[in-house]
């Protein structure tokens, strides 16, 4: 089973042709907006069964040895939901650490202090 292609990088041979395309694809003509695709001529969009159908979305983007590859495919959702856990995990860590801290401090309170220990020099810890 193939996934379903919903980008595509490309290279260009020269900055010129870059230019040419992102002006093609980037701006709506009636209202201005960053390609909503209500304008885009059918030459400009993607076929399907050999019509043209889909409306392409152009973006400059990072370097790609800048692109997560693996990243792609991942949903915003899912990449909320992960976010999700990892500030829950997060949460958990510092209150794991906070109670711990605690906990040592309450336990200090109970040991003797420096002048009860020199209050008795003959009795040993063994």
């Amino acid at each position: 089973a193939y996934l379903p292609l919903n980008r595509a990088f490309v290279t260009f041979n020269n900055a010129e042709d870059k230019k040419k395309c992102l002006q093609q694809y980037s701006l709506c003509k009636c209202l201005g907006c960053l390609s909503c695709g209500c304008c885009q001529a059918a030459a400009l969009r993607f076929p399907k069964d050999n019509v043209p159908h889909y409306q392409l979305t152009v973006a400059k983007v990072q370097a790609p040895t800048n692109i997560l590859w693996e990243n792609l495919e991942t949903t915003m959702l899912g990449k909320i939901f992960r976010g999700f856990i990892s500030f829950i995990c997060v949460v958990l860590l510092l209150a794991a650490s906070y109670s711990a801290i605690y906990s040592i401090q309450k336990e200090q309170e109970s040991f003797p202090t420096y002048d009860q220990c020199i209050q008795y020099p003959e009795q040993t810890i063994a």
